[in-house]
């Protein structure tokens, strides 16, 4: 697989990444809850770009495989805009942290050839908006440095910089007024509870632009922090919803402030126009909030009212956005959801569901299609992978969140949580079949599970280091296992002697127990190195592969005490995960280097330092393979999301 894929920033601007890496093949789920953080197109009806923790997605809603990744940012992405004609997009980020000078750039993409334009620079905090011009001239910018920057959308230049005693927090581009020699444009922006009215021109004294900002006269003097902003067709009114869940009404040619309407909690968060309404009917505005409801108001200057149009999602609404044809309005929630509103009845369609916290597990089934993951969320989802919908969701108790998974018979997923639960649930509806209580002391971190016609057990490891065997059928103990010393990373059954199950743990053990004598049969130790994976070759003398927190990988044989084999990984840091293809050629591993990696066991075996033949970039927590030879790899990351690298296991 010979792919490019653009690397990290190694400054502030994205760069040209490895020639051999794997292809990305699709991101499922990824919750972004910084406000705006999804947007429509506004001339493909089907398409939508949508910030996904540092990447920035474009996606379909009729087709999920139609889904691109840009990369040019190494922090979430934080503010997001597509031009009116849909042929740029803008994404700005947070502060760095992993440069000099914390910066935050912000990056102009051609929407058709899916390639950065410019990388600009100038924050050095998290970037609140990124606004096109509506002639698509120029690009404005705010932070929460308090910064206001415009530049050249052409030249990438710089034409305008001011720092306010406080950040921005909206800022909208109104109309383009044609002038004599050069138009002048009208914009709007808040500062705290201050709304201000604003001219952006060109200054033929002083020979640069400049933005001149008067105040919008209001009444009412309470501390309000504005969410977003939307402004009608003719340019004469803007719609501003607040923290306290009031919608605010600003007649911005005049500046005067008009009216204030209490809506609903949790402040107002998204606000859409159907700009189809004219100037002499009344407007229509689609209102989100913190509440998770979207209610439909119509109305024009101080006369508001609710049409009745209402429905309430799972969580706080963080961006409505209206589709090319203004059929449908796209709403993404706190809980990583996207839907699709009807916009004559507000009737919800679901499009896509995320996890909201660390991934933690994932694991693929019996039918390669279908992978399992954990979070800390407090769910395990089941997703569907011809389609990448979200199948199945598992909720645990309140509070709890699941650490690990596995696939037991007849379509059951095996769970263990940190309530010290072990629990099993049916993938096809989430249905609990049984829970064993107070499985350990602690909070449970590993399960395996083996049915067949001689032996059916299920076993489990906690962070206190012990290992119970359940009985598959009674979930009864059948035996326990007190060696370790420190919390178990990995059970794993042998591939080819069922009543042998191989685990390791932080205390830089590896062991192997017999389940029909009921005891350790194999014990190795190193002197440093908790180990963090564990998988088991299927060619060879089936030796074991051990993976620790230096990068090291340790091959044992069951014939020999010391490993017969130690390699490196170039890195040097954390390996946190492994699998082997079915075809036992192939070894992929994630760890703390944000990199998956795929080796040729012949190259390992060979190598001291571990050269990858083939790399993909992600924060990489647990890399699954599938059971089937000739389908993706699947790896979860920090980031909330899963994603499946275009990988054939042969």
């Amino acid at each position: 697989v010979e792919a490019p894929v653009e690397a990290p920033l190694e400054g502030p601007g994205p760069e040209a990444g490895p020639a051999d890496a794997l292809e990305l093949e699709h991101i499922v789920g990824g919750a972004n809850n910084s406000l705006g953080a999804l947007v429509a197109h506004p001339i493909d009806n089907d398409a939508y770009v949508q910030a996904m923790n540092s990447l920035v997605l474009i996606g379909s809603l009729s087709d999920p495989h139609a889904q691109v990744c840009l990369r040019g940012h190494d922090m979430p992405v934080t503010a997001l805009a597509i031009s009116p004609t849909g042929a740029l997009i803008a994404s700005g980020q947070e502060g760095s942290i992993h440069h000099k000078g914390f910066h935050a750039p912000v990056v102009i993409w051609d929407y058709e050839t899916r390639s950065p334009l410019f990388t600009l620079l100038g924050h050095t905090r998290r970037v609140a908006n990124v606004r096109f011009s509506p002639d698509e001239r120029f690009l404005c910018a705010t932070g929460e440095d308090s910064l206001l920057y415009v530049w050249d959308v052409g030249t990438g230049e710089v034409v305008f910089a001011k720092r306010f005693n406080s950040p921005v927090s909206i800022f909208r581009w109104t109309a383009v007024v044609d002038g004599p020699r050069r138009p002048h444009y009208m914009a709007s922006y808040c500062v705290k509870q201050e709304v201000f009215a604003a001219t952006f021109a060109f200054d033929p004294v002083r020979r640069q632009w400049n933005l001149d900002g008067q105040l919008v006269a209001c009444p009412n003097k309470a501390e309000r922090t504005y969410h977003d902003a939307a402004v009608t067709m003719d340019a004469r009114y803007m719609l501003a919803g607040s923290a306290l869940g009031e919608m605010a009404v600003f007649r911005i040619d005049t500046r005067v402030f008009c009216a204030t309407l209490p809506l609903c909690t949790g402040g107002l968060t998204a606000i859409a126009i159907d700009e189809s309404d004219h100037l002499d009917e009344n407007a229509v505005a689609f209102c989100g909030a913190g509440d998770g409801t979207v209610r439909r108001l119509r109305g024009r200057d101080m006369q508001w009212a609710d049409d009745g149009a209402l429905v309430t999602l799972p969580a706080a609404i963080t961006s409505l956005s209206f589709t090319a044809q203004r059929n449908r309005l796209l709403a993404t929630t706190a809980a990583g959801e996207l839907y699709a509103l009807d916009a004559l009845d507000l009737a919800p369609t679901l499009i896509n569901a995320a996890h909201t916290g660390e991934l933690t597990a994932v694991a693929f089934g019996e039918a390669s299609d279908r992978v399992a993951t954990a979070s800390m969320d407090g769910t395990v989802r089941v997703w569907d992978l011809s389609d990448y919908r979200c199948v199945t969701t598992i909720r645990g108790p309140k509070g709890v969140a699941p650490r690990c998974l596995a696939w037991g018979s007849n379509g059951l997923l095996i769970t263990g949580w940190n309530d010290r639960a072990v629990r099993a649930h049916r993938a096809s509806d989430a249905e609990q079949v049984w829970e064993i209580p107070n499985a350990h002391r602690s909070e449970v971190t590993a399960v395996c599970a083996h049915s067949g016609p001689t032996m059916d057990y299920v076993a489990s490891g906690a962070a206190d280091g012990g290992i119970r065997i359940w009985s598959g059928t009674g979930r009864e103990m059948l035996v326990q296992f007190s060696e370790h010393t420190k919390g178990i990373t990995r059970l794993m059954v042998d591939n080819t002697h069922p009543h042998l199950v191989h685990s390791c743990a932080a205390d830089c053990a590896t062991m192997t127990y017999d389940l029909r004598k009921k005891r350790r049969t194999l014990c190795r130790m190193v002197r440093s190195g908790a180990f963090t994976a564990m998988c088991q070759r299927l060619d060879s003398e089936q030796e074991v592969l051990t993976f620790d927190v230096n990068g090291r990988v340790l091959f044992w044989d069951c014939d020999f005490p010391d490993p017969v084999l130690e390699s490196r990984d170039e890195s040097g840091l954390r390996i946190r995960t492994a699998s082997i293809s079915p075809s036992g050629r192939l070894l992929a591993v994630g760890g703390d280097d944000q990199l998956v990696k795929v080796y040729e066991i012949g190259a390992v075996e060979s190598s001291v330092a571990l050269p990858p033949s083939l790399t993909t970039q992600t924060r990489t927590h647990v890399v699954q393979k599938t059971r089937t030879s000739g389908l993706p790899l699947a790896s979860a990351a920090h980031g909330h999301c899963a994603s499946v690298a275009g990988l054939e296991w042969r």
